[in-house]
């Protein structure tokens, strides 16, 4: 960017200056303030590359500006730091439109509660299907008590923080709400990591016990299926989550009872109209508690992919055969790779609920779900892991390559919103509880 003054006088008597722009330029902004005619009136001319903005960012641009100007004009003792860049409406949009997330949750339970109350309403319904077995919510939550009472027989309690690296069968999802129904908080360890780095996050985090397949075995020898009765408040912590360590260090993010409630309450739609949650998040990612625990909680079962399906094209399509409507969460860069690499696309059309997040979404990818689906919704998200899973969400309009109009195709609006997929963009570090903000993709 460049930004120059003008102010040498012209001086000659029946002549004016004018401000001429030869159409080429090497800055992608070059902001010029001219007052060198002595008017008293300042003129400021914006000259832009176009392929670095557009028209609508410029306006933007120039309405901060005299945001300042005028602020400094009218507060004269004003340091430069103080000076308002935003407009009154700008600054209540962000204050307050943004921030209006108030949403209904229930204040007397907490996550592996709800998930009891669940199991109670709907025991023979499938809860989790994985490649090695698959559970109904009387066996899975019959599985985690015996995981959980011998957590308790071992001394854990409310507060403490159990890490499990474990392989993606059906028994991992099992560990997670043992470990919560101990009264203790889970951590989720890739059991691919470095040995050094393994021991970095069970040392900083003082990590109570460590759940990895040997000593599973030795849990499950516990024969008590009863629910624990162990005195846990909303208040306490849930999961404890490593960042990825991008500004330095990795560090521990603890996320609360009532972090993650609050967050499946707002974001309810994610599962309604869906028959299952197909999961290939990564157990370390903070998705991955939206794609397990807040699935099963909400009545939703989880398809948990297999190490082989997550990479394989063709394993990866096996997972959608037996689904209506499912929900489906991948960064846009993983998204786009199963789409191209997919012969037939068909796995898509299974597909109600999409969930993008963590990177850019590009207008490319976007086109690429419409060609195939032809109408969806779509919300753009984004948050650090600090503020659980997200924290802002807006629907948006989509770019223009796709303000197109659809010869011959004549849709009832009402029965495209409840009939075609959803989807929605989000991201946030692990602080966050998965996600700072989402958007709706949405044409």
């Amino acid at each position: 960017v460049m930004l120059s003054y003008q102010n040498a006088k012209t001086n000659a008597e029946g002549f004016a200056s004018e401000w001429y722009y030869p159409g080429m330029q090497t800055e992608g902004l070059q902001i010029h303030i001219d007052d060198r005619d002595g008017t008293g009136e300042l003129k400021i001319h914006y000259d832009y590359r176009l392929d670095r903005f557009s028209e609508k960012e410029i306006e933007r641009m120039h309405g901060h500006i005299f945001n300042l100007f005028f602020d400094a004009i009218n507060n004269a003792a004003k340091k430069v730091y103080e000076l308002e860049i935003l407009s009154k409406a700008e600054k209540h949009k962000l204050l307050y439109e943004f921030n209006d997330t108030k949403a209904d949750y229930p204040r007397d339970k907490c996550v592996h509660q709800l998930f009891e109350n669940q199991a109670a309403k709907t025991p023979n319904k499938t809860a989790v299907v994985a490649c090695d077995k698959t559970l109904t919510y009387d066996e899975l939550n019959r599985l985690s008590n015996r995981i959980a009472n011998a957590l308790i027989e071992r001394g854990i309690k409310t507060g403490d923080i159990v890490a499990f690296a474990l392989p993606r069968r059906s028994y991992l999802i099992a560990v997670m709400f043992g470990i919560l129904k101990s009264g203790a908080a889970y951590m989720p360890i890739d059991p691919d990591y470095p040995k050094d780095r393994i021991d970095f996050m069970l040392s900083e985090s003082d990590a109570k016990f460590f759940v990895t397949d040997k000593s599973l075995d030795m849990l499950l020898k516990s024969t008590n299926e009863k629910n624990p009765n162990v005195n846990v408040r909303q208040k306490d912590i849930y999961c404890a989550l490593h960042t990825s360590g991008s500004t330095g260090t990795p560090k521990l993010a603890l996320l609360t009872h009532k972090n993650i409630i609050a967050f499946m309450y707002a974001n309810h739609r994610f599962y309604e109209n869906v028959d299952a949650t197909v999961s290939v998040t990564i157990v370390t990612f903070d998705v991955f508690m939206q794609d397990t625990v807040m699935s099963i909680t909400s009545g939703v079962k989880t398809i948990l992919s297999s190490e082989e399906q997550i990479y394989n094209q063709t394993e990866f399509e096996k997972l959608f055969i037996s689904v209506n409507s499912a929900l489906f969460f991948a960064t846009p860069t993983k998204l786009k790779k199963y789409i191209q690499e997919s012969k037939t696309k068909e796995f898509l059309r299974h597909i109600g609920v999409f969930v993008v997040g963590g990177e850019v979404f590009p207008n490319e990818l976007y086109d690429m779900i419409v060609d195939n689906l032809q109408e969806f919704s779509a919300y753009n998200g984004y948050g650090p892991v600090e503020t659980t899973l997200c924290s802002s969400c807006n629907e948006i309009t989509p770019p223009p390559s796709l303000q197109r109009v659809r010869a011959g195709r004549n849709y009832n609006r009402k029965y495209l919103h409840n009939a075609f997929p959803i989807i929605y963009n989000i991201y946030g570090p692990t602080e966050t509880t998965v996600c700072v903000c989402m958007q709706s993709l949405r044409e």
